[in-house]
């Protein structure tokens, strides 16, 4: 090992490796046992850093996967590869692993409010990212400008050097870490840094940009995240709605105000009022009553009701409600398919008339789940219900070619004929899981946000008895 290779692989294992481990502190409540590595890694990204990272972490005991959109060049073969997306389902790296203790990021700085997801969703508190400026600028600046920009960030900042603060090296970094990783031949190249003579400054690297550049986005989630890392999920998202709901209703009992009051009077022809209307989310119907005020959510109830303490009385609709019946009536031909990129044994349906043709009319015994694009719950069930769908018709065929004893059926319940489909069928929020016996609907709707469920299972096992 040469000087200059001891020396990058010391800085680079500051970050990435000895700061990553997770770590058991005093074995067996012995002082003087030490330390033990524990638990799982995950590092993201292909480059340099994240194999070496990866490479060095499995070295020190940790069971690690380090996801890539590329091939990354690890050697150790304890380390896990894996995509963002993970199988012909395309599940979620992060649904994959479940919870892992440490994530080591090469190509972002996270948001806390990601932090806060891995912590909650991945039971994973320690986020450590090996970002540099150089790097950000990179990214930030693009492929045309930034490599100039990074390099003069790189030149003045080792020309001012000597005026940083010098790190002291954490305990046992030495004697633990550094040492196993050279002895295990675990190296950090002196050209992943930047600067001939300057072991010490790291620089960038264009894979890094291209990987993060490419790296699939999600397009359930609010704002720009990599696909596969956690994000809210739905019924997370209901309770934070009910929290809002209880601090309106909360509100509501501290001015005193009824849950249905009268309306005494609304003054149209206040300027001031139709002003604030027009920046409120509450207006008057332009083809409706002038003397109606729409209501579109909860914080137009609260700036028009519930803080000037007004008296009102509210009218609850829901539109298209009634219109199950000549939908029915009024959808001919088969509207189910297979999915041509999807799964093989699931049938789509987007109407009543679809439902009618394939479950209703041959009195079949079937399961329907209804889900929306924009239902991070249903998007994580997807897999696990194809799998089910799968298993069905292996099981009853073999080779899956024929017609299994349960239809696995979905349906998105959005657009008019999934909305008429779900008032058809009573079902007021996704995911749902319809059961249908004999070609009529069994039992309530499951609302279910884990599959396998103990539920569905014995449903599934009384509709093959029968």
């Amino acid at each position: 090992v040469s000087d200059d290779d001891a020396m990058t692989t010391m800085v680079a294992a500051l970050s990435s490796v000895h700061c990553a481990l997770p770590t058991l502190e005093n074995v067996g409540g012995d002082d003087s046992v030490g330390g033990g590595i524990w638990g799982k890694a995950v590092v993201l990204g292909g480059g340099d850093m994240a194999a070496f990272a990866a490479d060095g972490l499995a070295a020190m005991g940790a069971d690690v996967t380090i996801v890539s959109t590329g091939k990354p060049k690890v050697t150790n073969k304890a380390v896990t590869v894996l995509p963002p997306a993970v199988g012909e389902e395309e599940e979620a790296f992060s649904s994959v692993l479940g919870t892992y203790d440490v994530l080591v990021d090469t190509l972002e700085y996270e948001s806390a409010g990601m932090r806060s997801q891995l912590s909650r969703r991945c039971k994973c508190d320690r986020y450590i990212s090996t970002l540099t400026k150089s790097q950000k600028v990179i990214r930030d600046k693009g492929v045309l400008f930034g490599p100039g920009k990074a390099n003069d960030y790189l030149k003045d900042t080792g020309n001012k050097a000597k005026s940083y603060t010098p790190i002291v090296p954490p305990t046992n970094f030495g004697p633990t870490t550094v040492k196993t990783l050279l002895e295990k031949g675990v190296l950090f190249k002196q050209g992943g840094f930047g600067g001939k003579n300057e072991p010490f400054l790291r620089g960038w690297a264009l894979g890094d940009f291209w990987e993060y550049a490419s790296w699939p986005r999600d397009a359930t989630a609010d704002g720009d995240v990599r696909y596969g890392m956690p994000v809210k999920s739905e019924a997370e998202a209901e309770a934070e709605e009910e929290a809002l709901m209880e601090e309106v209703r909360r509100q509501r009992r501290m001015v005193g105000t009824s849950r249905r009051a009268l309306v005494d009077e609304y003054d149209d022809d206040d300027e001031d009022d139709e002003e604030d209307d027009e920046s409120s989310s509450a207006r008057r119907k332009e083809k409706g009553s002038p003397h109606v005020l729409e209501i579109d959510g909860i914080g137009a109830l609260h700036e028009h009701v519930l803080a000037p303490e007004s008296n009102a009385v509210l009218f609850l609709s829901r539109r298209g409600a009634g219109r199950a019946a000549a939908s029915s009536r009024g959808t001919t031909g088969s509207s189910a398919r297979r999915k041509e990129k999807g799964s093989p044994h699931v049938l789509e349906i987007d109407g009543i008339g679809a439902l009618h043709e394939h479950v209703l009319a041959p009195e079949s015994n079937a399961v329907l789940f209804l889900s929306a694009p924009w239902c991070r719950t249903c998007r994580s069930l997807k897999p696990g219900y194809n799998r089910m769908a799968r298993m069905e018709a292996e099981e009853e065929n073999g080779d899956g070619a024929g017609t299994p004893a349960v239809t696995f059926a979905k349906c998105e319940a959005v657009g008019k004929s999934g909305k008429d489909l779900s008032h058809f069928l009573d079902v007021e929020a996704v995911p749902a899981f319809v059961v249908f016996r004999g070609g009529q609907v069994w039992g309530e709707p499951l609302s279910l946000s884990r599959l396998p469920s103990p539920e569905l299972d014995r449903a599934l096992e009384i509709l093959r008895a029968d």
